[in-house]
């Protein structure tokens, strides 16, 4: 019995050893590969929306959230804030003198320097709740759920700092590495 979805043949169901099949017995294989090929079409959509669903939120460079999808969590955390009377913190991170970094070492070493970055800034935060994600060129937004200002500082701070131990040369900045400058902002969300 031929295994298909529409006009897709995905495979066949064998039956080896049996003397004879009655109608009914064929009835049920044909039943079962109806149901295994809608089951493995099924599977391929849910598989390929889920891979669509991850490229639609995610910057393509760096693997962080892209900015559709921190607008996505900062909607849904806002609201919820909201209802707990809770802080919401974001922080704002913006690579120092990044366009002099491309001039100098070309857009290949930019790439790669925002995708060691990104790397970092994913280690820093530990909670789950927390995002962190792409928002401009060399821009980074974390949004930090249930965080008040004293914590917010002092995980801006941790961020700064593990992109000051990255130690990237930076021959077009003052201090001859690459820095990060960082603003950090918090709210109990209300009407």
């Amino acid at each position: 019995a031929p295994i298909r979805f529409g006009r897709t043949v995905h495979g066949a169901l064998l039956v080896l050893g049996a003397a004879a099949f009655d109608e009914g017995a064929i009835a049920l294989l044909e039943s079962c590969a109806l149901y295994a090929g809608a089951r493995i079409s099924n599977d391929g959509v849910r598989t390929a929306r889920s891979r669509y669903e991850r490229l639609a939120s995610t910057d393509a460079l760096t693997g962080l959230a892209n900015r559709r999808r921190f607008d996505e969590v900062l909607e849904a955390e806002w609201k919820r804030a909201g209802r707990v009377n809770s802080p919401l913190a974001l922080i704002m991170l913006d690579i120092d003198y990044f366009k002099p970094f491309n001039d100098t070492y070309g857009h290949p070493a930019g790439d790669r320097c925002l995708q060691q970055v990104a790397r970092t800034l994913s280690d820093v935060l530990k909670r789950p709740t927390d995002i962190i994600a792409r928002y401009g060129g060399e821009e980074f937004i974390a949004l930090l759920p249930s965080t008040d200002a004293t914590g917010a500082i002092a995980l801006a701070e941790a961020l700064r700092a593990s992109i000051a131990d990255l130690q990237i040369g930076h021959a077009g900045s003052s201090l001859g590495r690459l820095t990060a400058s960082l603003g950090v902002a918090t709210a109990v969300p209300a009407p």
